[in-house]
Order: C-alpha cells, then sequence, then structure tokens
C-alpha cells in the first residue's frame, strides 16, 4: 500500500508530516480494537467472542465490529427451540425459512441481498455452508489521521444515502480518494473523480 505525493502541491514541512501521518496510519491499522459493550472492554483485531443472551458472535477487524446472529423469524415456520443454556449458534430458534427479515424495515430480504440500517450499518443476508441463514452486521471504519492538514470531517449521516455513504469521511480541497489512495482531484484515471465529480471523498476501505 502506498500514497502518491507527486501529484499534490504541498511546503515541505507538510510534505513531512502527511509521510508520517500515513506511516502512523498504516503501522497502527492492525492494533486498532473494536469495543465490547457487554463487557466494557477493549477487544484487538482478528478476536471472536460471543455477545450475552444468545446475541450472536462479534468479530472484530481493523476498528469495525461485524456481528453474526441469529436470523430473524417474521413469515418463517418455526420448527424447533434452541437451547437457552448452550452457545451460539445453539442457542438460536430453528426455523425453516429462506429469507433474511428487517425488523426496522420491515421487509424481507433473500440470501446474498444487502440493506442499510440505523445507523449506518449495512446488513448482509448470508447462507451458511449448513444452509442456515443468518444476518452479518459491517459498521463504518474509524477515519483514522487525516491525508491533509486542510481536511473537514463530515459526520456520519444516513441522508447521504446507502452504506458506506452514510459514513463519516474526510473532505479535503485539491485531494480525491481513488482506491486506497489520495490524489489530485482531476488527475486522470481518477476514478472517484470520474464518478463523484468533486472532492468530497470518502475515508472508505482500509489504508
Amino acid at each position: 500500500m502506498s500514497l502518491s505525493l507527486q501529484p499534490v502541491r504541498l511546503a515541505g514541512r507538510h510534505v513531512l508530516l502527511l509521510a508520517c501521518l500515513v506511516s502512523a496510519r498504516i503501522g497502527s491499522l492492525a492494533a486498532q480494537g473494536c469495543y465490547d459493550a457487554d463487557r466494557n472492554i477493549s477487544r484487538a483485531h482478528g478476536e471472536q467472542w460471543l455477545v450475552a443472551d444468545c446475541g450472536g458472535v462479534a468479530h472484530c477487524r481493523y476498528g469495525s465490529t461485524y456481528l453474526f446472529s441469529c436470523p430473524m423469524a417474521a413469515e418463517c415456520r418455526r420448527i424447533g427451540d434452541g437451547d437457552a443454556t448452550a452457545a451460539f449458534p445453539r442457542c438460536c430458534p430453528r426455523f425453516a425459512c429462506d429469507a433474511c427479515y428487517s425488523e426496522q424495515l420491515g421487509h424481507q430480504f433473500s440470501a446474498g441481498s444487502h440493506w442499510t440500517e440505523s445507523p449506518c450499518v449495512k446488513k448482509s443476508c448470508q447462507l451458511g455452508l449448513s444452509g442456515t441463514i443468518y444476518v452479518e452486521d459491517e459498521t463504518c471504519e474509524p477515519l483514522g489521521p487525516p491525508p491533509s492538514l486542510d481536511c473537514e470531517v463530515m459526520l456520519q449521516d444516513e441522508s447521504r444515502g446507502q452504506f458506506p455513504l452514510c459514513c463519516a469521511h474526510y473532505r479535503c480541497p485539491g485531494l480525491c480518494r481513488s482506491g486506497d489512495r489520495w490524489v489530485s482531484a482531476g488527475h486522470r484515471g481518477d476514478s472517484c473523480h470520474e464518478q463523484a465529480g468533486d472532492t468530497d471523498s470518502g475515508s472508505w476501505g482500509f489504508w
């Protein structure tokens, strides 16, 4: 992973500071932790843990928490109760269904579908190897250091659209996010400029 400074004209001290910020960001990715609200502790990158009350299995990845939970039961035929004393997923009730249900949206989604729920959480309906339907959650990543001293933080806002558009991100004058790099706005071959048409580029994806 690299950040090309060639297209960006900055003062010498700004370039040095920017290089330090990028180096620090890359070095800290694996150390980025997640918060376990049930136990009020921090979890390390790569760690998995059970959520209380059969809430599922949580997985920490680069500061984002992914949750694998029991499937919703709307319009599905209940064929058995879960074991309340067992760990996930044996604690989950068993249903005969081929879709995931969103209580917030009041809608069913087929396996492979994605949707966004408040507060800016991506939901994915997944089909497991055993044929079990489950819902996977993906939350916004932490912003980390800005690529420039002139960047403005745009707070999480669901009015911008579906995940990840609703996530907090940086707006940096003269810079545009293209994949995992920041480049000067208008640079030929710059995919984010061609698609967005401005420099309001999100901080989505890993540095």
